[in-house]
């Protein structure tokens, strides 16, 4: 243990130091930009014409074995309700019980 003094002193010298912290620097590499997504192949839906003509209707095999009424899938929605936006409740500090 360091009486009041040395513990002043070494307290100083801690915040005289220099410390270098170049190598706590990140570079981070130049960006172009993105690339462009190609939705393309998913940009037909089960149950649309375009997807029904190419899946089913113009397959040589259509007029031999026809299909039943396309039933498409549902669309998933995602709402947002005033609790979901509201900031979180602070974080209560620890507390401690004494033993009795």
């Amino acid at each position: 243990t360091a009486s009041l003094d040395q513990q002043q002193a070494i307290l100083q010298e801690c915040l005289s130091l220099q410390v270098s912290t170049s190598h706590l620097t990140i570079t981070y590499p130049i960006t172009y930009g993105g690339v462009p997504c190609d939705t393309s192949p998913v940009a037909n839906f089960p149950c649309q014409e375009v997807w029904l003509q190419e899946r089913y209707e113009g397959e040589t095999w259509y007029t031999d074995a026809p299909t039943t009424t396309c039933t498409p899938c549902e669309v998933a929605t995602t709402t947002v309700s005033a609790s979901s936006t509201q900031s979180p409740s602070p974080t209560l500090s620890p507390t401690t019980a004494s033993a009795s």
